[in-house]
């Protein structure tokens, strides 16, 4: 079930469109369409597109996601192993990879799309895969083996700023850290951010995502009360977004809680998938919205299978508009 959302206010200029991944009673990618220069968010359920979880076209379990240069959409299905490619309308195009070995994988945590157009495969085996944007397979990516800690334990999500610099969760982070950053060539840059076994805060980083001005934003799926921290482009932390709780910006925790995050390259906003621990939950299942001084703004999305509401919401990607 694809379903579509409006931000409305006076001002109906600089719409841009935002997809949200959920898992609800029957598998949903949601669609969202906000004004970019709003001042207000007010959003409306305004569309779906349905598929057939039988059907070839399908997302049985969709999880990650990314929107390619052109508009077209990329969703990693776990349950199926492979990645699909969809037109920014919902019409399924091709899908490519499968549980497996080689140029397949096992199991994917992340993805993500260069500037260059090449789409990396975070797969748990210790390393990133490429494809380019019609799913040929372009190589596979281990890090930087050149320099202690250049390498992966463990890859989850990637994000790239304009000129290509790659951004890694190794959410292990045996030898030093949990983000790892590295050239538009991949070498190795720097790293930063303790693991919690370590004596760190970060208990389990699960996405990240780059802003116009190349801060850096990472989420942590814990209860430690840090669900959301915003690095500069050197890995110097400048704060946090939103706590663990109930109330309004606020995260579910131990079971749930931030999990994909996305941010507007024209208005810099925030935008977080809210995880609900599971069941009817009266709060979560929601994308938080935060402006880019990491202030609260705005909710949208609840708990169900009806229009314009989510279960276990994950992945959420915004079109190069923003």
């Amino acid at each position: 079930m694809y379903c579509k959302i409006d931000r409305t206010s006076s001002n109906h200029y600089g719409v841009f469109k935002m997809w949200v991944l959920s898992l609800a009673f029957l598998v949903s990618l949601t669609v969202v369409l906000v004004n970019a220069t709003s001042s207000s968010a007010a959003f409306e359920f305004k569309d779906k597109w349905s598929v057939s979880v039988s059907s070839d076209t399908s997302s049985a379990e969709p999880t990650y996601m990314e929107v390619g240069p052109s508009g077209n959409i990329y969703v990693y299905d776990r349950s199926n192993g492979v990645i699909k490619k969809y037109d920014p309308t919902g019409t399924f195009i091709k899908k490519w990879g499968s549980e497996g070995s080689a140029n397949d994988w096992f199991l994917v945590q992340g993805i993500g799309i260069s500037p260059s157009g090449l789409i990396y495969a975070g797969v748990m085996a210790m390393h990133f895969q490429t494809f380019d944007l019609d799913g040929v397979f372009q190589g596979d990516w281990f890090g930087d083996g050149s320099v202690p800690g250049g390498t992966f334990s463990m890859v989850f999500d990637i994000a790239f700023n304009a000129s290509g610099d790659r951004y890694v969760i190794d959410p292990d982070g045996v030898v030093d850290h949990v983000f790892k950053k590295y050239d538009s060539s991949g070498n190795f840059v720097d790293s930063w951010g303790e693991p919690f076994w370590a004596g760190g805060e970060f208990i389990n980083p699960r996405g990240i995502a780059v802003d116009a001005s190349g801060n850096v934003y990472a989420t942590d799926q814990s209860d430690n009360g840090n669900p959301v921290t915003k690095f500069d482009s050197n890995g110097t932390k400048l704060g946090n977004l939103g706590v663990v709780g109930d109330g309004p910006g606020q995260f579910e925790g131990t079971f749930g809680g931030a999990m994909g995050v996305a941010v507007s390259p024209s208005s810099g906003d925030v935008f977080v998938t809210d995880m609900g621990a599971g069941g009817a939950s009266a709060v979560h299942d929601r994308v938080l919205v935060f402006g880019p001084d990491g202030a609260y703004k705005d909710t949208f999305g609840s708990y169900g299978a009806g229009d314009g509401q989510f279960a276990t919401p994950n992945g959420i990607a915004v079109n190069a508009s923003g």
